[in-house]
């Protein structure tokens, strides 16, 4: 697995949330790290330097010259940032489309969260325009499926019309991996999480799309969401570890068949691989939050203290950062609590 995102010295997101968990269970995983931080960039002060296209390609070009990029049978991108190093990686991308029919490509396009990029503009075409007709499936947030549809995700109903916006650009599976509905009126629990350290709910929704090549094309899909709890805490890289689980829990069926997921859209919910793979995949997320959350709060730090000073500033980003060491029984066997529900 050829695995594209950022990486940091200390702690968890990028590449080290990745890396972790899918060898785990049982990826051997090659980084492309597109930065190298000392740390994430919540922290008050960070250092490193990002990589732009050129360098990008020198490397897959050195991996190319040795025959290591025909070896390669899934391609996981995070945050890339660049122009240039989007446009290398989408050539990447078609290389390995070419080289291998059953070359699984997961997107994670990373451009931001609440309501705010955290990339440059340029990069939203490329995403949108480039990258997303190559992908197998991708992983935005809600605020990355609006910024690529135009939609407003507030609704059921605009939620369907941006997943169908997405399918028209090529994607078979679609996973949005948290938005909030108010419509929807759940409230989900989880063991090992306490009542008041949760403050509503989240819903992962995913859609998958097959089209015959009959005469007109006709198209059948299948969309569920699986709701769970949202907690009174923020946590960094839980996109990386969400894609990488799914990706995991996905690849055993690809491997077996390239087209289990077109045969997804006649299953009922219960038998479809997708659904199952977002379900384990949401059951190690939450229980991962949960260990990382609870471990914050056992060292002393209230969640609504917003302190001033960098070193506590400093610790307490330190002690939030995602558990996955600990977490390894949840990560490999995941209890599932939070089951998908046809949408």
């Amino acid at each position: 697995l050829q695995s594209v995102s950022s990486h940091v010295v200390f702690g968890y997101v990028g590449n080290k949330a990745i890396t972790f968990p899918l060898q785990l269970l049982g990826f051997d995983v090659c980084s492309i790290n597109t930065v190298q931080f000392s740390n994430h960039t919540g922290y008050p002060v960070f250092t490193g330097e990002r990589l732009e296209g050129p360098q990008i390609r020198s490397l897959i070009d050195g991996l190319e010259k040795n025959g290591i990029v025909s070896t390669v049978t899934h391609l996981l991108t995070g945050y890339v940032g660049r122009p240039s190093s989007l446009l290398a990686l989408a050539d990447l991308a078609k290389t390995l489309r070419e080289k291998n029919e059953r070359f699984c490509f997961i997107l994670d396009p990373v451009m931001g969260d609440n309501n705010k990029l955290y990339v440059g503009a340029d990069v939203v075409p490329i995403y949108r325009d480039i990258l997303l007709p190559l992908a197998h499936l991708i992983t935005p947030n809600a605020f990355e499926v609006e910024t690529l549809t135009g939609v407003s995700i507030s609704t059921i109903g605009n939620v369907h019309k941006a997943l169908d916006i997405l399918h028209s650009k090529g994607v078979p599976v679609i996973v949005i991996t948290s938005t909030e509905l108010d419509e929807l009126s759940v409230s989900p629990q989880s063991s090992g999480i306490p009542d008041h350290l949760i403050s509503g709910a989240l819903h992962l929704i995913a859609s998958v799309r097959t089209t015959d090549l009959t005469s007109p094309p006709k198209s059948s899909q299948l969309r569920f969401r699986i709701s769970f709890p949202k907690l009174k805490a923020g946590f960094t890289g839980t996109g990386d570890l969400f894609s990488a689980l799914t990706l995991a829990r996905l690849q055993s069926q690809w491997d077996a068949a390239p087209d289990e997921w077109e045969a997804d859209t006649d299953r009922a919910l219960e038998a479809s691989v997708v659904a199952r793979a977002c379900e384990l995949a949401v059951a190690s997320m939450q229980a991962v939050l949960a260990r990382t959350m609870n471990a914050f709060v056992g060292a002393g730090h209230v969640l609504d203290d917003a302190p001033t000073e960098t070193k506590e500033r400093s610790l307490r980003m330190a002690d939030m950062e995602l558990n996955l060491v600990e977490g390894k029984r949840e990560i490999e066997s995941p209890v599932v609590e939070h089951k998908a529900v046809r949408l």
